[in-house]
């Protein structure tokens, strides 16, 4: 008895647990038929009859680029390509064009001619092509695109797709800083997709060609998004389908740079009828607050796709050289600038005691005779008086005493050929000649074939004492001097980013005293030599620097002059260089320029 009703316990059970274990399988799918059959019943009645979902790429925008106190200097736009996908300008039985297809529209808005846009329409119709949108025709204008938007039923397969692109939004150039963008093609799309590529690039996007934009092309760009949108069996599209099943776009961050856009705007307005060059920084920390590179280029041209040829060659076939960043891919004799890194191997062998007499010209060899800039002589003079009056005989004598491997290795500390280190592409090395350089470029045979080496005989090592013959200098290796004197010994690598992290320290071994020398020596040239130009009529200020005059076998001389401005009242510093090709003495107008920065820092001090 007991048995017989354990075993109908036991069926019960069974049966219990065997209905449980359907309600549990078959409920998520009777669910499911629910959600299809009415909760969803609009949605997918959407993508009947021919629907039919399209993914489409949407194109993050480039992070904004700011001044150093947040005014912006370039900006994004979009422009637009008018794109047809073939399959939906097709009718499938007849396998022609739709005959209602609005083709006098097009051409009377964007001037597509009919039988062109036909041609590109059947040639794209075939295999899988078919199915991929071709770009009729780029960079739309965004009024002519609203215009056909709104006669979009007449125009079944047409797509805009947006481009994204760059506006410059302030009243200064910077063209060469900020540098502009270039489009993805096919082959490009290969070559900047690496394995650790945060972002992948796609057909279309933009990337930093030159300037800013290329140097922080990783943090500028961000990342594409992507929308579904319905288009029905006309081909025409009805909107974005459902939003949740897209991808968000994330927006490339601000770029804040060091540039202080007042400073900019008179550099570029002192070199608008010039050729040449001027850096402004803080040599504190490295950041440059203004750079200027004469004659510049234009930007606007880059906003619309790629430059036309007609200004590419105009670019191109200027004697001038609008492309070349001067402040840094520049190389010029530094001239009389140069005198400093002379002195400090002067004063490093102890002999900035030691006079000599200049007559206004000093005789090397029977044959060589070089010239004082002051053809009736300076007189005698030690190692202070010579940076006072800038003379060339006192220096050509000094460094004929020196060891010439010595002043190559000096010149090399202070960064001279060799690269200073700059958030920028292109920078040039510049030149130090050394021993091996030397022998190579001036060894010959004699008519007897005898092998002459000793072109030490001819002056080389003098000129290089005075920045000239060899020495070639980009005006930032000159700022960049400056600054070893300024910071009595070390700098930061220069940098367009505002409180940019990791910024390398740079230090030169000299004694405490060569420094405070060097120092002095630049406040005299100002206040007693041939900077006096540069001074400024301010008891707040503090004004140091040094003139140069280089010599240039194409023209007139360049006129360069390199210092730096302390504030009394905020010890805040800027140092400065400034290169006037052609522009004749440093004294003149290179001091001038010099002059009117200095008065700006120390007018606008906290």
């Amino acid at each position: 008895m007991i048995i017989r009703l354990l075993n109908r316990l036991n069926t019960y059970f069974r049966k219990k647990a065997l209905f449980y274990s359907a309600v549990i399988i078959f409920l998520p799918i009777l669910f499911r038929f629910f959600e299809l059959q009415v909760i969803d019943y609009n949605k997918y009645k959407k993508l009947a009859g021919n629907n039919s979902l399209r993914a489409i790429e949407i194109k993050a925008p480039r992070g904004i680029i700011y001044d150093r106190d947040s005014i912006p200097l370039v900006d994004n736009i979009y422009n637009y390509n008018f794109e047809i996908m073939p399959i939906d300008i097709i009718d499938k039985r007849s396998k022609e064009i739709y005959q209602k297809f609005n083709f006098a529209l097009i051409d009377s808005i964007i001037g597509i001619n009919k039988n062109e846009l036909t041609k590109k329409i059947y040639s794209r119709n075939k295999g899988i092509e078919k199915f991929h949108p071709f770009i009729a025709k780029r960079f739309v204008d965004f009024n002519d695109m609203v215009m056909l938007k709104e006669h979009i039923i007449d125009l079944p397969g047409v797509i805009f797709s947006e481009i994204p692109a760059r506006t410059h939004v302030s009243d200064v150039n910077l063209s060469h800083v900020l540098g502009y963008v270039r489009l993805v093609d096919n082959e490009r799309k290969i070559k900047l997709n690496k394995q650790d590529t945060l972002f992948q690039y796609s057909y279309g996007d933009v990337y930093g060609f030159s300037g800013l934009e290329k140097s922080y092309e990783s943090y500028l760009r961000g990342a594409n998004g992507a929308q579904y949108r319905l288009i029905d069996y006309r081909g025409v599209d009805q909107g974005v389908f459902n939003n949740k099943d897209g991808r968000d776009v994330i927006n490339g961050p601000s770029l804040i740079t060091s540039i202080d856009i007042n400073l900019q705007r008179i550099a570029e307005n002192f070199l608008k009828d010039s050729v040449g060059a001027i850096i402004c920084m803080d040599p504190t920390n490295g950041e440059i607050l203004a750079f200027a590179s004469s004659p510049d280029f234009d930007l606007k041209p880059f906003n619309k796709g790629p430059v036309p040829q007609d200004i590419w060659d105009t670019w191109n076939s200027d004697p001038n050289n609008p492309l070349l960043n001067r402040p840094i891919s520049g190389q010029y004799p530094p001239g009389s600038v140069f005198k400093l890194v002379t002195a400090s191997l002067i004063l490093k062998s102890g002999k900035e005691e030691v006079k000599y007499k200049c007559d206004g010209e000093y005789q090397i060899t029977k044959d060589v005779v070089k010239k004082c800039w002051n053809t009736e002589g300076h007189g005698e003079l030690n190692l202070k008086d010579a940076l006072i009056n800038s003379c060339n005989v006192y220096f050509y004598e000094a460094v004929e005493k020196l060891s010439f491997d010595e002043l190559v290795q000096i010149s090399k500390e202070f960064n001279f050929g060799d690269l200073v280190g700059i958030d920028l592409p292109n920078e040039k090395k510049g030149l130090i000649p050394t021993r091996k350089y030397m022998n190579k470029k001036y060894r010959y045979r004699d008519e007897l074939g005898v092998l002459h080496t000793n072109w030490a005989v001819g002056g080389a090592k003098a000129n290089m004492g005075i920045g000239q013959g060899e020495v070639l200098a980009t005006p930032l290796q000159v700022v960049n001097l400056i600054n070893f004197i300024a910071n009595k010994g070390y700098i930061y690598s220069p940098h367009l980013i505002k409180n940019k992290d990791n910024v390398i320290r740079k230090d030169i071994e000299l004694s405490p005293w060569i420094w405070t020398f060097l120092d002095n020596a630049i406040y005299n040239a100002v206040k007693e030599g041939t900077g006096k130009n540069a001074d400024i009529l301010n008891s707040d200020a503090i004004v140091r620097g040094k003139t140069g005059t280089a010599q240039n076998p194409q023209g007139e001389d360049h006129s360069w002059f390199a210092g730096y401005v302390t504030s009394k009242k905020t010890l805040k510093k800027m140092s400065l260089v400034v290169l006037v090709e052609n522009g004749g003495s440093g004294a003149g107008v290179a001091s001038n320029m010099a002059h009117d920065f200095f008065e700006y820092f120390i007018d606008n001090q906290d």
